[in-house]
């Protein structure tokens, strides 16, 4: 409570500072594995704090010119507001008309709030976009800009870690894909995909505009960070929208210096296309002979040669050129390391054409929703995609479900259920951060009606992938409904917390029910080890307080929460009135960045590109499921549209005329 008064306060006192927190901080407010938040994060908390502020401001400053709204802006507001309203109001009948609940999972009416707010969030903070706008467009961007920055380099960092903890810096023949701070990935999806294909190009505009040296090398090392996160996701959407955007960046750029001296940009694509493929094949064959030390080697004679052509050409080479160079052999070291044979990506690539027939069946299922033309134009409602594909197709049946029960006299449990249709390594749970021991000692209240399997582990985990474990496995008879068992059992396995300091590996405990259609209510569950003197290791274990604390999680089967496409997602939920508003609003802030009045400010590639990014991600995961980053993506095409083409100064401003007058 104290944190969110000062940040409103700091807010109110600096007016602009929401354009450099919101996306600095996107990345890494949510704490859903030891809060159990799933439907609200901490980041709407800071949203809102913003939007109450801001707008609060406004309304009391009485400023004319800040309420000053161009048609554009005005169009793409009612259409947004409109896509989301149908999307809230299909959403929340399809639901049955029932409220929704703190502790809600995908298929309940919560998720519909969930899917929906990102897009409200979007509509709150677009009166102070144009307020800022207003006032200073390049302060602005500069702001939004460095908060994109610092919130990727937060990504950097975390992945940066959890590759070091986990499998390892340069171990990339594990299957074991980066998830970094994105909790919505507890049901698989591509939530780092998305927000690095969005953030991506802003390190390529940090490099652009840097003016001093220091600033320079801080880019650069941001950039192979971000590199380093992009290749160790080994996402072949990531890998298409990265270069999609090199492509564009480098046609725009190129195009717009080439454009002041009246020449064509053709020879240069040319070129550069030439010296990019000749200079990955050459590492690929001297990784593939030589390994990490051979790359080493031929990067270290190539920048031998590119210091003495410097030095040749010290008139007409300027130290970016070197620099940049330099740094462009680095991020292609990278890109062999992970893309060499041997890796996991290799395994990938051979997969990929059964990957392509198994998604395009997964497509023609999640059309297979839409009944009647009310449907295709409206859509089933915003969140509703993973009830009906899990309700209505065989292939896309819940590996489990986790669902907060109260009895009699106020008794609570969490009632745990298993697969409905058996697959083998799916698995569903109920889980919760726990510190990392060997004599771990487990206790459980819990009852079952119809018999169950039901298994317990704590294991070494980041959020989806499972290494050393410890766990038991429990056979329940059926019972009566008023029986409660009450057992206490070790879990054996393999040691955990083997690694100590900043790369000490966090464990999970996790409840699951494995067997088809079976059901446990769990009344209590305790953990504890001789190591902590018996001191309760699990938080809310009674489940007085519903699910806090406690995280649903899945593993290996991911079908009924995504379709795994942008415009599917959107036409399914939405309807095509739903995708044919967010097309007229995506395709008009492009058209305004690449050739419209704003493709002469010197952020609008990099936005272009940040936004095409999104969109080829967009063509094999779903984007809008996962609201921080639809959240980012709106705002960076509000910021689009609402860009105002260079030299055009911002109306002066007038006082309000005072009553007397």
């Amino acid at each position: 409570m104290l944190s969110f008064a000062a940040w409103v306060l700091l807010a109110w006192l600096w007016p602009q500072l929401w354009l450099f927190v919101l996306p600095a901080t996107l990345p890494a407010a949510d704490f859903a594995p030891w809060t159990g938040w799933l439907m609200f994060d901490e980041f709407d908390l800071l949203v809102l704090g913003a939007t109450v502020t801001g707008l609060s401001r406004m309304a009391a400053s009485a400023d004319a010119a800040s309420l000053r709204w161009s048609r554009r802006t005005v169009a793409m507001a009612c259409a947004a507001g409109l896509l989301s309203l149908i999307g809230l109001w299909r959403g929340l009948a399809d639901a049955g008309g029932v409220s929704p609940g703190w502790f809600d999972g995908h298929a309940d009416a919560g998720n519909v709030l969930r899917v929906s707010k990102s897009l409200a969030f979007v509509l709150l903070v677009l009166p102070m976009l144009n307020d800022a706008m207003a006032r200073s467009a390049d302060r602005a961007m500069r702001l939004l800009l460095s908060g994109m920055l610092c919130g990727l380099m937060i990504v950097g960092v975390a992945a940066l870690w959890e590759r070091a903890a986990y499998p390892g810096w340069l171990d990339t023949s594990q299957s074991y894909r980066t998830t970094a701070l994105f909790w919505e990935m507890h049901v698989g999806g591509a939530a780092i995909d998305a927000y690095l294909a969005l953030t991506a190009p802003i390190v390529a505009w940090g490099l652009w505009s840097s003016r001093r040296v220091w600033q320079w090398l801080v880019c650069a090392a941001l950039a192979l960070l971000a590199g380093y996160a992009c290749l160790t996701t080994f996402s072949r959407g990531v890998y298409l929208a990265l270069a999609t955007q090199l492509l564009l960046l480098g046609w725009l750029l190129a195009g717009r210096e080439q454009r002041a001296q009246g020449r064509s940009v053709w020879h240069l694509v040319a070129i550069a296309l030439m010296l990019v493929v000749g200079a990955t094949v050459a590492l690929m064959a001297v990784f593939e002979q030589f390994g990490y030390a051979g790359v080493l080697v031929l990067l270290g004679l190539q920048a031998l040669l590119l210091s003495a052509w410097k030095l040749t050409h010290a008139r007409h080479v300027g130290w970016r050129r070197v620099a940049g160079s330099m740094l462009a052999l680095a991020l292609m070291s990278e890109a062999v390391a992970v893309l060499a044979p041997d890796t996991f990506m290799s395994s990938r690539v051979a997969d990929s054409r059964k990957d392509y027939q198994s998604r395009v069946a997964h497509w023609q299922r999640g059309l297979g929703l839409l009944h009647g033309p009310t449907e295709w134009l409206l859509g089933l409602g915003a969140g509703r995609l993973p009830s009906h594909y899990a309700a209505f197709t065989e292939e896309g049946r819940w590996p489990g479900s986790a669902q907060w029960m109260v009895g009699p006299g106020d008794n609570a449990s969490a009632r745990i259920r298993g697969p409905r249709r058996a697959r083998p390594y799916a698995l569903f749970g109920l889980s919760q951060r726990v510190p990392a021991g060997n004599d771990y000692r487990l206790i459980l209240d819990l009852s079952t009606t119809q018999g169950a399997d039901l298994y317990a582990r704590v294991c070494e985990a980041h959020l989806i992938y499972e290494l050393a474990c410890r766990s038991a496995f429990i056979r329940l008879p059926p019972e009566r409904s008023d029986v409660v068992r009450h057992l206490e059992l070790p879990l054996n396995g393999q040691l955990l917390g083997t690694r100590s300091g900043l790369l000490q590996r966090e464990a999970m405990f996790t409840l699951s029910v494995l067997d088809e259609g079976g059901v446990v209510d769990v009344h209590r569950v305790q953990l504890k080890t001789k190591t902590n003197k018996g001191v309760e290791l699990l938080r809310n274990g009674d489940f007085r307080d519903g699910l806090a604390r406690w995280m649903p999680r899945a593993q290996h089967f991911f079908l009924p929460w995504h379709i795994d496409n942008l415009t599917l997602e959107l036409l399914i939920e939405r309807g095509l009135s739903g995708l044919c508003a967010f097309a007229a609003v995506t395709g008009g802030a492009l058209w305004r960045l690449l050739r419209g009045s704003a493709r002469d400010r010197a952020a609008a590639p990099f936005l272009a590109a940040s936004m095409a990014g999104v969109l080829c991600v967009g063509l094999v995961s779903s984007v809008m499921d996962v609201p921080r980053v639809a959240f980012g993506f709106g705002l960076v095409m509000l910021t689009g549209l609402q860009l105002s083409p260079r030299g055009r100064r911002t109306p002066p401003r007038t006082a309000a005329p005072s009553p007397a007058s």
